[in-house]
């Protein structure tokens, strides 16, 4: 058994060989430095009987749970796929099961959906507004509950919304939540950000161009004096229907300290997120305004590299406040692939393997705790495949070149696409003749470019099918290629996604 069911995602892991062995290490044995101690992670849901966090699969059995403030009567099933939790408690010598003392959920915005807009780039990708904060929402990456789905998202439906800030502000949603309904007040707003424009006679500061009004009845984690510009706030309240006004009914103070809450130093760390402050000079980038120290650590990945923006999950210890890396997880796809499953190997937590046939090729992929089973329509916990079903997967391709999945998407309508049409992206490996493979599938193009379109909207990389056609992947960067294809495994269009130096 590889080391990637050991851990069941893709490792950057430290240069040396005792603790790589300790860490990767096959059939059975102790995960250096964390077996029975405390362990704090923060991470998105990926999978329950039980919880599943950064590929660990927490028992909850006398877990405390705490969901958007309530510590009375919240249970498990206030919990779904997607949500970003803190969990709490122990994690085992086998680096891949622990138990979950406490799990805690706090949602990131809250509010109705503006300016909606899908990529014109890329028609998987959507963005919208929330009270001046931006929202990423990706059809394969985020989670929807309720009755609402990547494509009925409209302008005006309040949601909640959970997820990571990216290094641009922009909140990359992995959950997001019809708030209309009778369970939910729909006036209700929360959102995050910096504080501008404080103006103390008349109760009033900004987030993000939106005024937030608040008065001597709100509730602070402080005195109200302490507020002052820079500071970075969580704000929850109600919208005035008549003014349109946010009325502040709770304002408490952010800062990276809060994740840091409860752990001290040498104590085992997990953290999630978009990296910020890349510096690859000194081996650092922050997460959530934590500095994270990833010396000595080896990237495993074909494509991604460390840089800002770059979705991780990140393993160590804490040392005067920051987190020295001993393992980082790259939580973003570098291969999304269309197929129909041929046969499964997988337990009954969704872990092991399946083969997938993509264009006439058999494709074996893995599964672990980190991978999330989703449909098109509503999640279920059920983390099995049939075979003959149709599905979409999100996955990377680890150094010793097995494919592991992020992300398994069902198709309800059955086992083929809608259209008889197919996507792939992944790493160009070259053409020969008319037969190009990309991560180790052929597709038949048409040389001429007549039949094959091709697109390139980056400044570098080929700009023409011919230069593609006699680019030297072994001399030149790596290329991200968007490949449309039907059922013959024919390309009626190939799109340059990305290249490995950009």
């Amino acid at each position: 058994m590889t080391s990637l069911i050991k851990r069941h995602r893709l490792k950057l892991t430290t240069l040396s060989g005792a603790l790589a062995l300790a860490l990767t290490g096959c059939g059975g044995g102790g995960t250096a430095g964390i077996g029975g101690t405390g362990y704090i992670s923060t991470g998105t849901i990926t999978g329950f009987g039980s919880v599943m966090v950064g590929g660990v699969k927490y028992e909850t059995d006398n877990a405390v749970f705490e969901v958007d403030g309530n510590t009375v009567d919240a249970t498990q099933d206030d919990l779904k796929v997607g949500m970003v939790v803190r969990v709490e408690g122990t994690i085992n010598d086998d680096g891949i099961s622990g138990t979950a003392t406490k799990i805690i959920f706090d949602d990131d915005l809250q509010g109705p959906i503006a300016n909606l807009a899908v990529d014109p780039n890329d028609p998987d990708i959507t963005t919208f507004t929330i009270y001046g904060t931006t929202v990423i929402v990706k059809r394969t990456r985020t989670e929807f509950d309720d009755a609402l789905t990547y494509a009925t998202l409209a302008n005006d439906i309040p949601v909640e919304v959970s997820g990571y800030y990216n290094a641009d502000g922009a909140l990359v949603a992995t959950y997001i939540d019809d708030k209309n309904d009778a369970e939910s007040d729909s006036n209700e707003f929360k959102i995050k950000g910096e504080i501008t424009a404080l103006d103390t006679d008349n109760g009033t500061f900004v987030i993000n161009g939106q005024q937030i009004q608040y008065t001597d009845q709100t509730d602070l984690d402080d005195d109200i004096s302490a507020l002052a510009n820079g500071l970075t706030v969580e704000v929850e309240g109600l919208i005035d229907g008549t003014s349109g006004a946010l009325i502040a009914s709770e304002i408490e103070f952010e800062s990276p300290d809060d994740y840091l809450q409860g752990a001290s130093d040498d104590d085992e760390f997990e953290l999630e997120g978009y990296i910020e402050n890349f510096d690859g000079t000194n081996s650092t980038f922050t997460l959530h305004g934590i500095t994270v120290d990833f010396t000595g650590v080896e990237i495993e990945s074909d494509f991604i590299s460390l840089a800002d923006n770059v979705w991780v999950n990140v393993e160590g210890f804490l040392q005067d406040g920051a987190l020295i890396a001993t393992e980082i997880d790259l939580r973003d796809s570098e291969i999304d692939l269309d197929g129909t499953v041929k046969s499964t190997d997988l337990d009954a937590n969704g872990v092991g393997s399946f083969v997938l046939t993509v264009a006439g090729s058999d494709l074996t992929i893995y599964t672990g705790y980190a991978t999330s089973f989703d449909d098109s329509d509503d999640h279920i916990d059920n983390r099995q495949l049939t075979v003959g079903e149709f599905i979409e997967v999100d996955a990377y391709r680890t150094a010793d070149g097995e494919l592991f999945a992020l992300e398994i998407e069902r198709d309800d309508e059955g086992s083929s696409s809608d259209d008889g049409s197919y996507e792939f992206q992944g790493i160009y490996e070259g053409t020969v003749d008319s037969e190009i493979t990309v991560s180790g599938v052929t597709f038949t193009i048409d040389t001429s470019g007549t039949n094959t379109l091709f697109e390139n909207d980056e400044l570098s990389g080929p700009q023409s099918l011919s230069e593609l056609l006699s680019y030297d992947t072994t001399t030149q960067p790596k290329l991200l290629l968007d490949l449309d294809y039907d059922s013959n495994g024919f390309v009626s269009k190939i799109d340059v996604e990305d290249t490995e130096d950009n």
